[in-house]
């Protein structure tokens, strides 16, 4: 199975605004996003801060709340 590039991103960009904002541990983030373990989560969330395009996404999104 391909996805799409953009999905990566999207819902890496999710998972680091919902760690960021809530206080749910890394595996409920996890369940909400179709059960991905914690470790996926840890991944995703790392991947997000080594990103400079999703980390200029998440400050324009704290910009706006």
């Amino acid at each position: 199975i391909i996805y799409p590039k953009e999905g990566f991103h999207a819902r890496n960009l999710c998972v680091s605004l919902i760690r960021k904002h809530t206080d749910l541990s890394l595996s409920q983030i996890g369940l909400f996003f179709g059960g991905r373990s914690h470790s996926t989560i840890l991944s995703c969330i790392k991947k997000s801060e080594a990103s400079s395009v999703l980390l200029k996404e998440i400050n324009i999104f704290d910009n706006k709340i």
